[in-house]
């Protein structure tokens, strides 16, 4: 019984380092750092080492109280391998993902979950540097202040997220809405792969237009919360690349600038 005993302890401690490997070589290859690279080699030479005691005792004829115990700590050894590596990989994991969030967290906004202007100057840099033709639109809301200064921020927030939905929704594939602050989104329009180079510019500026138009368009609707009707419109202004600018925060600002001077005529007679 002891003989049985011993040699099923030494059998589990093998099977505990034999699941252990893949744990630290995911590590490893997660974690390039030389002391996980060592222990999956001492894995590995313990794994040969083991196999060679389970060998000795199957020929062994009698056990004695001493090699109970020598299994014993052998079963125990590859157990606790086993579950260091285990709980090292689950950290490694969790903490792997808290990171992911957390960059997500800095550049997307919280309330709509849309991208947020951090994310938009990263996106336009990488566009510049890639030489990629764009069309940039600054999208301000007009009546927004007032709505949430009389009714309050909650109303606010549901209208923001209201009026996120339904751009979103109604943009074509090629452009992406961004929150870029308070009750200002941004779009980028991205010129198609297909079109023919010298024709980018033109065609760009004819889609912002469009965009534009399809903006106007979608808030004409009224938006209704907790049976209250609200009527709000949108300034955009717009630019694109390369034509107006080559640099991010030149091309927000040329924007910005088209916002202010059509806020400036909506409100002129």
């Amino acid at each position: 019984m002891l003989y049985l005993f011993s040699v099923l302890m030494i059998a589990c401690g093998c099977v505990f380092l034999l699941i252990s490997v893949r744990p630290v070589h995911h590590i490893y290859k997660t974690d390039s750092n030389l002391g996980w690279l060592v222990l999956r080699s001492l894995v590995v030479f313990f794994i040969f080492g083991y196999f060679g005691v389970f060998y000795y005792f199957v020929q062994k004829i009698t056990i004695n109280t001493a090699d109970v115990i020598v299994s014993a700590i052998m079963m125990g050894g590859g157990f606790f391998v086993f579950l260091v590596t285990r709980l090292s990989l689950k950290s490694m994991v969790k903490l792997n993902q808290l990171a992911a969030q957390e960059r997500s967290n800095l550049l997307h906004d919280p309330l709509t979950g849309l991208a947020n202007r951090a994310y938009l100057m990263q996106t336009m840099q990488a566009h510049i540097a890639s030489e990629e033709h764009f069309g940039l639109l600054i999208i301000d809301l007009n009546q927004f202040k007032q709505i949430n200064d009389a009714l309050g921020h909650y109303f606010g927030d549901v209208l923001l997220c209201q009026v996120a939905l339904k751009i979103s929704q109604a943009l074509p594939n090629t452009c992406t809405l961004y929150r870029s602050g308070g009750d200002e989104f941004a779009i980028l329009s991205a010129a198609s792969v297909s079109e023919n180079p010298s024709q980018i510019d033109s065609r760009l500026v004819s889609k912002i237009d469009y965009i534009a138009q399809l903006i106007h368009s979608t808030m004409d609707k009224n938006f209704e919360i907790e049976n209250y009707e609200f009527s709000v419109s949108a300034s955009i202004g717009g630019t694109d690349f390369p034509e107006l600018g080559h640099s991010a925060a030149i091309l927000f600002g040329q924007a910005n600038l088209a916002l202010y001077e059509s806020k400036k005529n909506e409100v002129t007679p």
